[in-house]
């Protein structure tokens, strides 16, 4: 999609406008920590006020449209929509549209003409999404078009996409390892291992995971289930036909979504009290279920940073400049019942 390109505020003028240093603002828009939150919210203040006058002045030119396309259970889904709707506020001289499928529903001929289409359509790209052939042809298609797709919390690192961020998944496994051998109620038995093989980051966090605890914890073994189709239902069938073996496992790592179905398995099970529960994302649904003990760890991180850094690669490839590159992995936080706020 062709129009004129975006020009971001100065530095100078941001500054200007915000009454700080333009080192100061440097860092609050690289996110390089080292300010205060007063002259934090300066800055982004001046920055979106710097860009309304701009579109007030050239609205058709300056606002930049940006179509996100995910492929993720309901409750990652929502959290996202979430944040795009904060940054849709917030920040003027950015328009993002969703679209999202269900893994359950995924069908990858129609997602990747989805891409093709929004590629015409938009300014550039976000993806979250599954590996798959089709996947990599529409990128590889959008890419030549012109058109640049960011990736954001899982990748496809064999295509053009401009960038990518995201987690550390391999750490993230570690952590998962770490936190089970540790504190499980038992030093002995099995572990489950839950998660969705189409998605390059929880096949990641699967090599932390059995790296620490093969090299740590030899005396636990897991047992994997790599097909629950990151939904709560699956979920829910899968750990119950395992449970019924008779031979509860001490703990359950569970890498993709459907936590809620999780809990539920064990609670109709009666071990919810007696199994270790760590799983992924802190949204609406996992935050509710830490709070009731139905998960003991979520292992999380700033999906705000990740889409920040999305639009500012779109943003640059609109504008002909250089894109950033190499964005450091961002690390895990542990989330329990005590630390949600």
């Amino acid at each position: 999609m062709s129009r004129a390109p975006w020009q971001s505020p100065t530095l100078a003028k941001i500054a200007e406008v915000s009454g700080v240093s333009s080192a100061t603002v440097d860092r609050v828009l690289h996110n390089r920590g080292g300010v205060s939150q007063k002259k934090t919210v300066a800055v982004q203040r001046a920055m979106a006020e710097l860009q309304a006058m701009q579109i007030r002045a050239d609205p058709e030119s300056s606002v930049l449209s940006f179509g996100l396309l995910i492929d993720s259970d309901a409750s990652f889904t929502v959290a996202l929509k979430d944040l795009i709707s904060d940054i849709n506020d917030r920040d003027p001289g950015v328009e993002i549209k969703v679209f999202s499928s269900l893994p359950v529903q995924f069908d990858p001929g129609a997602f990747s003409d989805k891409i093709i289409e929004w590629g015409e359509k938009y300014d550039g790209l976000i993806l979250s999404c599954r590996e798959h052939p089709a996947i990599a042809r529409a990128i590889e298609t959008t890419s030549e078009n012109g058109t640049g797709v960011f990736c954001i919390s899982t990748d496809q690192p064999h295509t053009r996409r401009i960038g990518y961020a995201g987690l550390d998944q391999v750490a993230s496994g570690s952590c998962a390892a770490h936190l089970i051998g540790r504190f499980s109620r038992k030093m002995q038995g099995q572990v489950v291992l839950l998660g969705s093989a189409a998605y390059r980051c929880q096949e990641q966090r699967g090599i932390g995971f059995r790296r620490v605890i093969r090299s740590h914890y030899p005396d636990l073994s897991i047992v994997e289930y790599f097909n629950q189709k990151d939904n709560s239902y699956t979920a829910y069938e899968y750990l119950t036909q395992y449970l019924h073996s008779g031979n509860p496992p001490i703990a359950i790592y569970n890498v993709a979504g459907g936590n809620a179905g999780i809990t539920r398995a064990l609670v109709d099970a009666g071990l919810n009290a007696d199994v270790l529960f760590v799983g992924h994302e802190l949204t609406r649904v996992s935050s509710e279920l830490l709070e009731e003990d139905g998960i003991d760890f979520i292992l999380t991180h700033d999906i705000s940073t990740e889409l920040e850094r999305a639009t500012e690669s779109l943003r640059a490839h609109c504008e002909g400049k250089n894109v950033p590159s190499g964005f450091a992995p961002l690390q895990p936080v542990i989330k329990c019942k005590y630390n949600l706020g």
